[in-house]
Formats: C-alpha cells, sequence, structure tokens
C-alpha cells in the first residue's frame, strides 16, 4: 500500500509541475505578445526538439531550441531580453536572428 501512496504522491507533484510549466509558458508568450511580437513554436521531428522563433513587423529577429516547449521560449526571451520571467526555468539555445 506503501509503494501505491509513494507513486500517486510523485504523480501529484509530476502534474503540479506541468501546470507550474505551462502557466510559465503561457506567461512567457503574452508578455512577449504584449510587446507587438509574433511567436511560433513547435516540436521539430527531424531535430528531436522543440524550437521557437519571433518574429516582429514580418522579420524573424529571434530564433531558439530547447527540449521542452518551455526551454524553447525561455531561450527566445532571454535573447529578446526578457529574463525575469526565463530565469530558473530551463536550459534553451538561442541563436540570434
Amino acid at each position: 500500500m506503501k509503494a501505491l501512496e509513494k507513486i500517486v504522491r510523485e504523480a501529484e507533484a509530476e502534474a503540479q509541475e506541468i501546470v507550474r510549466e505551462r502557466r510559465t509558458l503561457e506567461a512567457l508568450l503574452r508578455r512577449m505578445e504584449g510587446l507587438s511580437y509574433e511567436v511560433g513554436y513547435g516540436w521539430v521531428t527531424a531535430q528531436g526538439r522543440y524550437e521557437a522563433m519571433v518574429f516582429y513587423e514580418g522579420r524573424c529577429v529571434g530564433y531558439a531550441w530547447g527540449d521542452t516547449a518551455l526551454e524553447a521560449l525561455c531561450a527566445l526571451a532571454m535573447e529578446l531580453g526578457l529574463n525575469p520571467l526565463a530565469q530558473g526555468v530551463g536550459q534553451g539555445y538561442a541563436q540570434g536572428g
């Protein structure tokens, strides 16, 4: 019975982490969109990673990637100078646009 309780606690903790990550991701998107950026992100099967791009007035101004959507968006945000929301949530990689 204790093993089952442990599995349930771990699953609940994992679910809470997913909710926190989703909220952070949504806040990050709202912040970038509030600054008139158009943001696109998704899984790229050929690369085996999430990639994110940001456009301003039709021009690509940033590109980043990570193991998760949140990591990719955090790396993109850091490239744009939006560090406060991106701190401590992942290790993504950015490339100037």
